[in-house]
C-alpha cells in the first residue's frame, strides 16, 4: 500500500492522464480500421472497468 500521499496523488492523475490519452487515440483510430460505433463504445467501456479495478 502507497502511503506517501503525493505519490498516490501523482499516480492517480497520471493513469488518468493515459486513460484520456489512450480514449483520444481509440476513438480517432477506430473508424479508420472499420469499427461500429457498438465495438467504440465496448471498447471504451471495458478499458474504464479495467481502470477502476
Amino acid at each position: 500500500m502507497i502511503r506517501n500521499v503525493k505519490a498516490l496523488t501523482a499516480s492517480s492523475y497520471l493513469s488518468m492522464f493515459f486513460l484520456g490519452l489512450t480514449v483520444t487515440v481509440i476513438g480517432a483510430a477506430a473508424k479508420n480500421i472499420g469499427l461500429s460505433p457498438t465495438q467504440i463504445g465496448l471498447m471504451l467501456s471495458v478499458q474504464n472497468v479495467g481502470f477502476i479495478m
